[in-house]
């Protein structure tokens, strides 16, 4: 397998299957059942999924508390709990309000530590914090760095569910060798 530099289909590819994990998840598949649709329906074995809520504790230098703005930066070290409320480890990082769109969208650069007992996830990347306000999902690249998700990638997906306090993630991670856009033929 080469890996081609430059591919953009990576990212879109994971987005897409981190959608599609997510419609799953909604239409009430366990994640042990939405690990065995994506190996037999769909080829991707060995993939990881982590469904949490992420409880904030942000500390932000911002210019208002209702609305991203460029120019605002932040820190966190969020506690990650599964749906029973049991703790799951943590998500640590940083972001940056970097930049607008013509529409007024904030653009912020994010990076991310998820510390879980299946082991040390890495978040980096751009996404739309104004999306965020607006109710809409959202996704970063995502790596696993140690433990038993040590190689895999995918994607980290979050949710604004309560305004700075309460998130929905998602994180999705598969082996290098199962991403179908990585694969030259």
């Amino acid at each position: 397998m080469e890996i081609i530099q430059g591919n953009n289909n990576v990212l879109s590819e994971l987005i897409t299957l981190g959608d599609y994990v997510r419609e799953l998840i909604g239409s009430g598949k366990s994640t042990a059942e939405i690990e065995r649709v994506l190996a037999s329906k769909d080829g991707y074995k060995n993939v990881t999924i982590l469904s949490v809520i992420e409880m904030a504790n942000i500390t932000f230098k911002a210019k208002t508390n209702n609305a991203p703005n460029v120019g605002d930066a932040n820190s966190h070290t969020d506690l990650l709990v599964d749906q029973q409320g049991r703790d799951i480890g943590t998500m640590k990082g940083q972001g940056w309000k970097i930049a607008s769109l013509p529409d007024d969208s904030v653009i912020s650069w994010y990076h991310e530590t998820a510390e879980t007992p299946l082991g040390r996830i890495e978040t980096a990347g751009i996404w739309n914090s104004s999306a965020i306000w607006a109710g809409q999902w959202q996704s970063l690249f995502a790596a696993g760095v140690s433990g038993d998700v040590m190689g895999k990638i995918g994607v980290r997906q979050l949710y604004q569910d309560i305004p700075r306090e309460k998130y929905l993630t998602l994180i999705v991670l598969l082996p290098l060798d199962q991403i179908k856009s990585l694969i030259k033929k």
